[in-house]
């Protein structure tokens, strides 16, 4: 078993797709981006919690369709410039929603669709949930396959956690990730701030992480 204590160092996110983790949470997620580009039409909306790894599938996605990531603001941009064969991915698509009227959204469904193109829109809520003003981009969104990711189960999220201290060059010692589990709350979101806090207590106490230490700093969590 090893043990370390950490560096302090930004945590080096490991995205490629042999790094993700797959479990019933987020198979279907998983398989529909693995099975570009056979889909059967211009786009996928992909959506769930936050942590849930939409952002790494949208890489794993962007390097195999040698796709851009961009933001809704840039969408109007995009459309204008858009060209045959092109695949982007549009992140927090929910933005879109809360800060423009989505016309630059719809304008890049529709050139990805005239020029025999690819979209990967990614966002917290599913499409039929979203607050969307303008009548034709809600019809374009609702024809997209929408698939979600889901809360994870007792293994995945044990694993996601081990990643997220081995993402910060750190193999913790099994006991600690199952003391762990039961006292976090149940979400990838979580699992990233649970890692990074234990991993900052540790370095300011100067110690390796242990069952003792990992209940110290959840002691000290608010």
């Amino acid at each position: 078993m090893i043990h370390q204590l950490g560096l302090n160092l930004p945590p080096e996110e490991r995205l490629e797709d042999r790094h993700f983790i797959i479990g019933d949470a987020n198979r279907d997620a998983h398989a529909w981006i693995m099975a570009w580009p056979e889909w059967p039409v211009y786009g996928l909306y992909l959506y769930g919690p936050e942590g849930s790894g939409k952002s790494h599938l949208a890489r794993i996605w962007a390097a195999r369709a040698k796709a851009r990531i961009i933001a809704p603001e840039e969408a109007e941009r995009e459309a204008a410039a858009f060209t045959r064969g092109q695949a982007l991915a549009v992140e927090k698509v929910d933005d879109t929603m809360r800060e423009t009227d989505g016309k630059g959204l719809f304008h890049l469904c529709n050139s990805a669709r005239e020029h025999q193109g690819f979209l990967l829109l990614v966002g917290r809520a599913a499409p039929a949930e979203l607050h969307i003003t303008l009548p034709d981009l809600r019809s374009r969104l609702l024809a997209l396959p929408a698939i979600s990711m889901s809360a994870p189960d007792d293994a995945l999220l044990s694993a996601v956690l081990a990643k997220h201290f081995e993402d910060r060059g750190l193999r913790v010692p099994q006991e600690v990730i199952a003391y762990l589990m039961p006292r976090m709350e149940r979400s990838f979101a979580a699992a990233a701030k649970t890692a990074a806090r234990i991993d900052a207590y540790a370095l300011s106490m100067k110690r390796e992480i242990t069952v003792p230490l990992a209940r110290e700093a959840m002691d000290e969590m608010p």
